[in-house]
């Protein structure tokens, strides 16, 4: 029998077509887009036929947790919390920013047909939609301590502690695999499951609240994520799908500490600086 799953596609602002275009396998009835964070209007070609559902239309929901910058978690979160999973053998969740076509040349070009052969072929299984960084890049980030430590040292401790295993806390100090990141994966019902345990006590225990200010709860969430799928003892393939970028101007510049919007004022400032016809004369 045919196995049932679906991806979240999370937003806060806008969808862009092309980022699903692209996939001639491309099929609607796969693909959820959720709408979170209030500060931002939706924007989205209604022509297309996105099926859009809003994050504060859910039966229970936490309003505080997005004004405290949970963002994507958020949504996770409430799609676990209101059981909307159960509908469905394997549920995933992607970015408004991630596109459906492979990161690097040589990957399959027909992503929703290939997501659906994986499951049609496997039981219990992670499929991570945005693999980049290494473990070890991302646990050598000594400017977002958390709980007094290094963050990532503070999060194998939370794992352990909850789940009562003994993973080295520095497990992933000069780590060579590839992290899973922007809380972007699919999973067998079980695996999501048993996932969503941890960070469910996580976000209810404001775990990813303990640090210094400069960093928000949902980047801890993100490496949240990114150590609990890695320490899940089941199968797990990396699709690694491209990281269009667009729409940054509402959100986190993952990786700098910028939005887009300052990125592109600190461009146009150097513009400018640089051409006689934009100089400004006091």
């Amino acid at each position: 029998m045919k196995k049932k799953w679906i991806n979240f596609v999370i937003f806060h602002h806008e969808l862009f077509d092309e980022n699903y275009t692209c996939d001639p396998s491309f099929d609607h009835r796969c693909y959820q887009f959720v709408k979170c964070n209030e500060t931002f209007r939706p924007v989205y070609n209604s022509e297309f036929g996105y099926d859009v559902m809003y994050e504060h239309d859910f039966e229970f929901y936490d309003k505080t947790l997005q004004a405290r910058s949970y963002y994507a978690p958020s949504v996770i979160y409430h799609v676990y919390k209101n059981r909307i999973h159960e509908r469905f053998d394997y549920v995933g969740f992607m970015e408004y920013d991630l596109s459906l076509q492979c990161a690097k040349a040589g990957g399959p070009l027909r992503i929703t047909e290939t997501i659906d052969h994986i499951i049609n072929e496997n039981d219990a299984i992670i499929v991570t939609y945005r693999n980049f960084h290494t473990f070890g890049h991302l646990a050598g980030q000594e400017d977002m301590p958390l709980a007094g430590d290094n963050w990532s040292r503070t999060m194998i401790r939370d794992y352990n502690e909850y789940f009562n295993t003994h993973f080295d806390p520095d497990t992933f100090k000069d780590c060579p695999e590839k992290a899973a990141t922007q809380q972007s994966f699919l999973a067998d019902r079980h695996t999501f499951e048993h996932l969503m345990g941890f960070i469910t006590h996580v976000i209810e225990d404001r775990l990813a609240e303990r640090g210094d200010g400069r960093t928000r709860p949902c980047t801890f969430l993100e490496r949240y994520f990114s150590i609990a799928l890695q320490f899940e003892q089941v199968k797990k393939l990396q699709l690694n799908l491209h990281h269009t970028g667009l729409g940054h101007e509402t959100g986190y510049q993952y990786g700098s500490g910028w939005t887009a919007k300052t990125v592109k004022r600190i461009c146009t400032l150097v513009q400018k600086s640089l051409h006689p016809l934009f100089q400004t004369i006091r």
